[in-house]
Order: structure tokens, then C-alpha cells, then sequence
């Protein structure tokens, strides 16, 4: 006989269902039963595995058994990887089982055995909310009818198996016998802070057996050996077997080195080609383009001269992206996550960006002209094409073009060489256009001929020049506010003055010198003291404390969050990480308090549910002398916050 109850403890807010069963509807004295758990929920939404990842909690069964009857462990189903921006997690979407062994006792009593299970778990989508689900099942006693449900489920589980292991400087080296047919392999670690989620698990085989290749996490210190499944794929990513491992340290090291993948690298460099080639489309890099389209055509009769800069403009573009490659390279080896582009979270970096490309519109307005010992510098076919190709990687970095991403994500993750040659084939590809117009005169048939008409295009190629440091101005106003702006833009005054006095006017040539000499001082006084991007200064919540501003009339922001919470931390890296959002903050004067509902507090439980919400994240704001708060939604951007702050009373 078999009887099913089923009673959900939590007031969700989605259509969560929870059923117990068990692999037969009667028992035997002695045998041994598998009790599972089955979570059912709608589209779009999932459940954590015993280890979520980066970021969830664990789900939780818990069994109620009669006296006599022994609970021997849980057993996880395989589980699917989920990625979101940088973060790696592991769960079910839609449905999950969780399964316990029960051993049964030598003696049973008489009439039904009452069975039950609790599951805790954390419902996902875009926002979370923890859940309980209760059920019961009744159970006789004899020979019982097989449950075919989960006989099925129990014959996908993952069976037992022996791995080993090597660890190395920045990893490990995990090694096991190679199933038929297997191409790929993953493994789930159960460790949390031991493996690096997000990392590529490269994979070498060699006489029937598997050497996966896993990155040590940031947070890892030391560990007695790997426990988690190992699960093996075919060539399409259809999964052939899985087995639980607890990998002991190998006596003897392995015969294999890190795999190197030619199909990979190959196609790295292709994509790495491409993206460069499609940033000379980017408007980032317009404006120096300019500059190298302006010299083609007024050299263009100059076969030799045309190659001569070609060929500079393309080694100051390569030179610059192995250096900007290398110092990657070395901010990640030494834990800093920089990626394309990390100079222009410098502030110094986008401010004196500006003053050069500023005093360049000036040259091209001929407000200031170079004079011949300048243009001397290496008789003016080393200094201008080669610092061109230099300014042109340095203002399309904060650009990324497509087939970029894939390129860049590989190569970072390689060593020093692999990341060298990628970086060296993207550089070729935004050099690519110019080397053939320099080397192949025929193309330049698609040129419009040299004439008058190229004094009045110099001028107008100015103001692409002009726009491009107005565009990095705004970027350095929301970095690092209206005061280093102020000093910024002194310092264009400046240069602007400087290049008046030597373009033409009647002042002494000393005087002229003196005021140039003045004019670098001042731009390099604003650059230097520009400071760096700061962060809103989170109080821990405390309901007093919070009563308290809003007594006193201050604007209060509440946000309600969890380390568990993907959503959170997504949010926390985009919108609340965002300069503009941090000078929001300051400038409305916002009392920020952090909620921290990771361990389940009570008090702040309370104060989630007093808004009618039972999950995270959940962000409040009340607006300055206001009672009303504005809620705001789950998945933020700076802007829909900044235009929250920006409400003197809630709609």
C-alpha cells in the first residue's frame, strides 16, 4: 500500500511542488531502500547542487524515520553547469531529485511505516527566495511493486570510482581511467575554495587514461585531496558516465604536461584577427584613425614613404599589444581579475588621453604647427607612424569588438606565449587595412586624389579629435568627480594658451618658451592629483539605526541582499559598482544600509517581509522627509538607481 501527503512550508511566491518516494511501495526487514526527493518548479527557475559555486546555497534533505530505521547518506544526480557574466554555479533547472539510502531493521512493526522528508532549498531565477517543501509517504510491509520513477532516476546516479591526483603551483592535475568514447570530461568539485569554478578544465588522455587539468581557487590554502564526480562527455557534450571520486596524491607523477590544444590556438589567433580588424569600425578609435588617414593621403604618391610608415604604424600597434598582453597577464597571475581595457579605469590614464588627443586637434586646426627640429626627430619616419599605432591601441582599448571576447577569454587563461601570440594577431588585425594600402598601391585607387580640398579635410578631422577628449572628460567626471574635472580642463585651457602663443603671435620667443614651459606644468599638475573611483560606504543594517535618519529627514537606501544570492552579487559588480552610482550616493547625501540576510537573520527577515517580499535581493529607498518607500526592482542598473535617488517623494 502507498499514500502520498504533501504540505509546503514556505509562503512562496512561485509554484513550487515537493513529492517523496521511494524505489518500492512495500519494505523487507534488513533491506536497504533509496528514499528520494523530488522538486518540481516552473520554467526559468533552479535549484543548487550540494555545492552551488560561486554563488547559492546548498539544497538540504532531511528524513524522519521510525525508530530502528538508518539514514546511510545522500546521493546527488549529476548537475548541469549554469554561467552567468563570471560566475560559474552548479544546480537543476526545473526538477531535481535528492536521494537517501535508509537501511530497514530486523524487525518491523506491524501496519504501515510512516515515512517523511523535508526539503530546504533556494528557488533562483532572478531573484531567490529559500523554501521548504514537507512530504510523507506511508509504506507496508512484504514483497512491494518496484517504483519504476525512481528505479530510473537511481540507475543515472553516479557510481563509485578511484581517481588520483598531482598538485601543481597554480592547480591540479586530476588523473583516472578513460571511458569509451569519451572526448571531454568535467569535474564537480564538493570542496568549497579548492577549485576554481570559472577556470577552463583542460583535458590531455594518454594510455587509457584521463588527465584533467583544473586552476586552484583564489581562496584555496590547503587540501587532503579532491572529493566531487567526475563526469565524462562525448564529442557533442552528451553525457556518457559519471562516478563519485575522493582522489588520493599520486605516488608517482603523471607522464603528461598541460595540454595544448592546436584547434584552440588556431582558432584564438582567428578570432583575435577578426576582433582586431573590426576595431578600426569602433567610434573609440575613429578619431586616431584620422591621423594615419590623413598621412596616407598626403603621401600617397610616396610609394616608399607609404610602406616605411606602414610598416612603423604596424610594429607601434604590435609593440603595444604585447605590452598590454603582458601586464594582463601579470595582474592575473597575481590574483587582480584585469582584462581589456584596464587602463581606463585609471583615471591619470583617461585624463592625460585627453589632453593628448585634445592638443592633436589643435595641430590638425593649425592653431599650433611642429616645428622642423621636432619633425627632425628621426628625420619624421620613426617618431609620427609608430606613436600613431601606439595612440591607436590605447584609445580603442575601451572598445571591444566582436570575436574579441572569445579571444581575449582564451588567452588569458594560457601562458605567456600563447597570450603573447594572440595579442600579436590582434594587433595585426588593426594594422591589417593600413599595411595593405602601404604595400598594395593599387589600392589606394579607392583614394580619393591629393588636392586643395586636404587642408580643409585636416581641419575637419579636428573635430573627431575634439569629441574624443570631450568623450573622455565625461568619462573622467564620473570616475572621479567635478574637481578633478575642474583641474582637467584648467589644464586644456592651458595647453590651448600655449599653443596660441607659439602659433603665429608677436611675443617675444622667450616669453613663448617661458609660457610653453608653464603650460606642461599645469597639464601634468592635472593629471597627477586625479584620484581613483570610490565605493559606496555600505552601514550594516540595524532597523533603530535606520528609523533614526528617517527621522531626522535624511534620504535612506536599504539594500536586502545574500553571498548566496547570484542576482546580489551581479548587482553589486554592475549598478553599485558604477562611479555614477557612487556619486549619486555622495552628492544626495543617501544613507546606504546593507541588509546581510546570508545566514538567515531574524530581524532582518522581518524587515523583508514587513515590504511583503520573502526573498532577495530587495532594495528600498525613502526619499528625503518622505514615510513612502520606493521599491526598487531585482536586477538593477546604475541608471534606473540613480534616477531612484533622484526622487524627492515616491511616485
Amino acid at each position: 500500500m502507498f499514500f502520498c501527503f504533501l504540505t509546503t512550508d514556505a509562503t512562496a511566491q512561485i509554484d513550487a511542488r515537493g513529492r517523496l518516494a521511494v524505489s518500492a511501495n512495500a519494505i523487507l526487514p534488513g533491506e536497504t531502500v533509496t528514499v528520494g526527493f523530488r522538486i518540481s518548479l516552473p520554467d526559468g527557475w533552479h535549484v543548487y547542487w550540494k555545492n552551488p559555486g560561486d554563488a547559492g546555497e546548498p539544497t538540504v534533505l532531511t528524513l524522519s524515520l521510525p525508530e530502528g530505521f538508518k539514514d546511510l547518506g545522500r546521493r546527488w544526480p549529476t548537475p548541469e553547469i549554469f554561467k552567468v557574466s563570471t560566475l560559474t554555479q552548479y544546480g537543476y533547472r526545473r526538477t531535481a531529485w535528492l536521494f537517501a539510502d535508509v537501511l530497514v531493521p530486523a524487525t518491523l512493526p506491524d501496519g504501515l511505516v510512516e515515512i517523511s522528508g523535508k526539503a530546504d532549498f533556494l528557488a533562483c531565477k532572478d531573484e531567490c527566495i529559500p523554501m521548504s517543501l514537507s512530504d510523507t509517504v506511508l509504506l507496508g510491509t512484504g514483497k512491494g511493486k518496484t517504483n519504476e520513477e525512481v528505479l530510473s532516476e537511481i540507475n543515472d546516479l553516479p557510481n563509485e570510482g578511484e581517481a588520483f591526483y598531482q598538485e601543481t603551483p597554480d592547480g591540479f592535475v586530476l588523473s583516472s581511467d578513460l571511458p569509451d568514447r569519451a572526448d571531454k570530461a568535467y569535474f564537480f568539485s564538493e570542496q568549497p575554495d579548492v577549485v576554481a569554478y570559472s577556470a577552463p578544465q583542460n583535458l590531455k588522455k594518454k594510455d587509457g587514461k584521463v588527465y584533467l587539468f583544473l586552476k586552484k581557487s583564489e581562496y584555496f590554502e590547503k587540501t587532503d585531496g579532491l572529493v566531487g564526480e567526475l563526469v565524462f562527455y562525448d564529442g557533442f557534450g552528451k553525457k556518457i558516465s559519471s562516478k563519485n571520486i575522493s582522489a588520493s596524491l599520486s605516488g608517482k607523477p603523471f607522464p603528461v604536461d598541460d595540454p595544448f590544444s592546436v584547434f584552440d590556438f588556431c582558432s584564438a589567433l582567428l578570432f583575435a584577427f577578426f576582433g582586431g580588424f573590426l576595431l578600426n569600425l569602433m567610434p573609440c578609435v575613429f578619431p586616431v584613425l584620422s591621423l594615419k588617414a590623413f598621412a596616407l593621403l598626403k603621401r600617397k604618391e610616396n610609394v616608399a614613404d607609404n610602406r616605411r610608415e606602414a610598416v612603423l604604424y604596424t610594429a607601434g600597434v604590435l609593440t603595444s599589444f604585447v605590452i598590454v598582453g603582458t601586464i594582463m597577464s601579470g595582474l592575473r597571475a597575481a590574483g587582480t581579475e584585469m582584462g581589456w581595457g584596464f587602463q581606463m579605469q585609471y583615471p591619470p590614464f583617461v585624463a592625460g588621453l585627453s589632453l593628448f588627443l585634445f592638443f592633436s586637434g589643435l595641430l590638425f586646426s593649425d592653431v599650433v604647427t611642429v616645428g622642423e627640429k621636432w619633425a627632425a626627430i628621426g628625420n619624421g619616419r620613426f617618431v609620427s607612424p609608430f606613436g600613431t599605432g601606439v595612440l591607436a591601441v590605447l584609445a580603442a582599448t575601451p572598445c571591444a569588438a566582436p570575436f574579441m571576447g572569445v579571444a581575449l577569454g582564451y588567452a588569458l587563461t594560457q601562458p605567456l606565449s600563447v597570450t603573447t601570440a594572440v595579442m600579436l594577431s590582434m594587433g595585426f588585425g588593426l594594422a591589417f587595412p593600413f599595411l595593405i594600402l602601404g604595400f598594395c598601391p593599387s589600392a589606394g585607387r579607392f583614394l580619393p586624389k591629393a588636392g586643395p580640398w586636404l587642408n580643409d579635410f585636416r581641419h575637419f578631422l579636428a573635430f573627431p579629435l575634439y569629441a574624443a577628449s570631450a568623450w573622455l572628460l565625461w568619462v573622467l567626471s564620473v570616475q572621479a568627480g567635478e574637481a578633478v574635472l575642474a583641474k582637467v580642463l584648467t589644464g586644456l585651457i592651458a595647453i590651448a594658451f600655449s599653443c596660441w602663443l607659439s602659433g603665429g603671435t608677436s611675443v617675444r620667443p622667450v616669453l613663448k618658451k617661458t609660457a610653453a614651459f608653464l603650460s606642461v606644468l599645469i597639464a601634468v599638475w592635472a593629471v597627477l592629483p586625479v584620484r581613483e573611483s570610490r565605493k559606496i560606504e555600505w552601514i550594516p543594517y540595524d532597523a533603530e539605526t535606520v528609523s533614526s535618519f528617517r527621522a531626522q529627514g535624511n534620504p535612506v537606501f536599504i539594500k536586502f541582499s545574500a553571498r548566496w544570492c547570484l542576482t546580489c552579487l551581479l548587482n553589486d559588480k554592475t549598478a553599485f559598482a558604477a562611479a555614477e552610482t557612487v556619486k549619486a550616493f555622495e552628492d544626495n547625501a543617501v544613507a546606504a544600509f546593507y541588509g546581510d540576510w546570508t545566514n538567515g537573520n531574524a530581524d532582518i527577515g522581518a524587515a523583508i517581509e514587513s515590504f511583503g517580499r520573502n526573498s532577495v535581493p530587495l532594495y528600498v529607498y525613502y526619499p528625503p522627509k518622505s514615510g513612502k518607500p520606493v521599491i526598487l526592482p531585482q536586477v538593477l542598473t546604475s541608471g534606473g538607481v540613480i534616477a531612484a535617488l533622484s526622487r524627492r517623494s515616491p511616485e
